[in-house]
């Protein structure tokens, strides 16, 4: 029996010899979102050569698939296509970073939220960040919540709902707190 890294590469081969009946564009955009099936690392490579295509639509694919594989390599794809001139791939890039929510992506979703410019890529990193269940992830909301006032603070401290392993980094920034967010933050605690 194949492993699933070569189902799917051989599936992606079965696609590619029946190129010369079809679009060769629209060929290569199956290729590339057969490749991300099956969520290995291994189909790292050709999806990064798929997202550098001169075609629109084979790039989106690529970036889509990106967006399937919890690997900070495809983070890396994502990422580059963020910067991508085309609309549509800049909107599956967003798409893709909101769905790469695993433990290892945490201090490249920090980073990018940091240092990002685009308000989009900014909340899309805030909402990818939201759903990585672990400590620091939940450190870093509380520290967004705590810093920002604004929407991206409000989201934040939304976001640290639910989140038992926080209770007593919650308690402490209760008690240094004063004002709305100690009283957002008391609400956490009870609720």
């Amino acid at each position: 029996a194949l492993s699933p890294a070569r189902r799917a590469v051989r599936r992606a081969l079965l696609l590619t010899l029946d190129a010369a009946a079809q679009d060769p564009v629209q060929r290569r955009a199956e290729l590339a979102q057969a490749l991300g099936r099956p969520m290995m690392y291994e189909i790292l490579r050709p999806l990064e050569e798929l997202a550098a295509d001169p075609a629109l639509l084979v790039r989106a694919a690529a970036v889509a698939a990106a967006g399937q594989t919890p690997h900070r390599r495809s983070l890396g794809i994502v990422c580059r296509a963020l910067g991508d001139s085309e609309a549509t791939v800049r909107e599956e890039a967003l798409q893709s970073l909101r769905a790469l929510s695993f433990r290892d992506a945490l201090p490249a979703l920090a980073r990018l939220y940091r240092e990002a410019t685009d308000l989009d890529v900014r909340q899309a990193a805030l909402e990818a960040i939201g759903r990585i269940d672990t400590l620091d992830a939940g450190l870093f909301l509380l520290e967004m919540a705590r810093q920002d006032a604004g929407p991206a603070g409000q989201a934040a401290l939304g976001m640290l709902k639910g989140r038992p392993n926080l209770a007593g980094a919650l308690a402490y920034a209760t008690a240094m707190e004063t004002g709305s967010l100690r009283d957002a933050l008391q609400a956490l605690l009870a609720g």
